[in-house]
């Protein structure tokens, strides 16, 4: 049987796996909306999505466009 402190310390790796699992998600959906296999480059998309939630989240909104066409 798991102590506490393991059960938290598991719990916590599981979720560490998942949060990479998902950023690994939206890396490759950067690449394949850039049409580049170029690692760099998808996270570089990936930090202009994750800015863009950012400042919707400061300005407590949705963004319906992005702000380039705003």
């Amino acid at each position: 049987m798991l102590h506490e402190g393991e059960i938290v310390e598991k719990r916590l790796a599981e979720m560490f796996a998942q949060s990479n699992q998902q950023f690994q998600m939206i890396h490759a959906a950067a690449r394949d909306k850039l049409d580049t296999n170029d690692e760099a480059k998808g996270w570089r998309q990936v930090r202009r999505w994750m800015d863009r939630l950012d400042r919707v989240h400061d300005h407590g909104r949705y963004a319906a466009c992005s702000p380039s066409s705003a």
